[in-house]
């Protein structure tokens, strides 16, 4: 019998203790880190600018809330979500009186009714799952919760993660190699859940171009 496809748990369990979740919001403060949290900010901001006024937006996972204040001022709601309950902790104490629920929940089970928001960005996950089937089942659960836009960050594999990878298949270790996420299987995946591409914003610049995708319900009003 085979065995079922793992889900995205080892991706969470990496942010269930409290010093590993302020490590991860700490590396966006400086060096290079730093650089990318600008980049994705000003993207991000000029991408939810062209959507229009939205009444719910979800940010799962929220991770630490960093990308928060500029959903909150695009929507009237905004919904912070992340299987890590320390995430949402740090997440409260970073954004202050920013405006905000939060959920915890999991990607593949979002504990949302169907087509209840207008906005999800799922940014910086699906890269990180290395299963492709997880991959879709994650597309699927945000193409039921949200009943217009879907935003996802494709990350391919840049150059620092392309010498690991090869470092890897050299000399392998007990850690299986991932099935690396592409541009097409999101556009596969999205028009299987009756999404359709609308956009792209260039995160980070060819050879190895990495995106904001945005998707809209095919049905959408």
């Amino acid at each position: 019998m085979n065995k079922p496809t793992p889900g995205n748990d080892e991706f969470v369990d990496r942010f269930m203790q409290r010093q590993a979740a302020e490590r991860y919001r700490d590396r966006y403060r400086s060096g290079r880190h730093a650089k990318v949290n600008q980049r994705e900010r000003a993207c991000l901001h000029q991408l939810v600018a062209g959507l229009g006024p939205l009444e719910v937006s979800l940010d799962l996972p929220c991770g630490t809330g960093r990308l928060a204040d500029i959903l909150a001022k695009a929507s009237r709601k905004v919904i912070l979500a992340d299987s890590s309950p320390l995430m949402l902790e740090l997440a409260k104490e970073e954004l202050g009186e920013t405006p905000a629920e939060y959920l915890q929940t999991n990607a593949e089970r979002i504990d949302l009714s169907t087509g209840s928001v207008d906005l999800i960005l799922c940014h910086r996950l699906l890269s990180h799952i290395p299963a492709a089937e997880v991959r879709a089942r994650i597309m699927k659960e945000l193409a039921r919760v949200t009943r217009r836009y879907l935003v996802i960050s494709c990350y391919p594999p840049g150059i620092r993660t392309r010498i690991k990878g090869l470092l890897r298949r050299v000399f392998p270790g007990s850690r299986p190699a991932k099935q690396p996420a592409t541009l097409k299987e999101y556009l596969d995946l999205a028009n299987a859940v009756g999404l359709r591409l609308v956009g792209r914003h260039t995160l980070r610049p060819a050879p190895f171009r990495a995106d904001f995708v945005v998707f809209e319900k095919a049905n959408a009003k």
